[in-house]
């Protein structure tokens, strides 16, 4: 990540434990970085992972998604066949965010990210 700044990956089912793990890895390889980095390993996933939801509804898990990558990272999926879409759809109208972060989440940050005009 750190050769290719621009690049950007998008990552399913909210994160794959990563933000669970940030934290260890700011202390794992922190000391790394004057030698081997130009970023904290933690500040390259924050600027250029995206996080969808895709099957996983829970949102204890999501909040904390929030407070570590923000609305603008964040993008609501289905996980179809292997979850159920009604239980996505609860997942996305109970969000306890605001209107705008809504928008984003559920389809314009993936129409942002993947250059997507949004119907008409």
């Amino acid at each position: 990540l750190d050769k290719h700044p621009k690049l950007r990956v998008v990552i399913g089912h909210q994160g794959e434990g990563l933000p669970a793990l940030l934290t260890r890895f700011d202390e794992q390889y922190d000391p790394l970085v004057p030698k081997f980095l130009q970023r904290p390993v933690t500040q390259m996933l924050q600027d250029q992972l995206h996080i969808t939801t895709s099957g996983f509804y829970s949102i204890p898990s999501f909040m904390m998604l929030m407070q570590t990558f923000g609305a603008d990272k964040l993008m609501f999926s289905v996980d179809y066949p292997y979850s159920d879409n009604a239980v996505a759809r609860k997942f996305l109208d109970d969000l306890p965010v605001s209107p705008a972060d809504k928008v984003k989440i559920s389809h314009g940050n993936a129409e942002r990210l993947l250059k997507i005009k949004p119907a008409a």
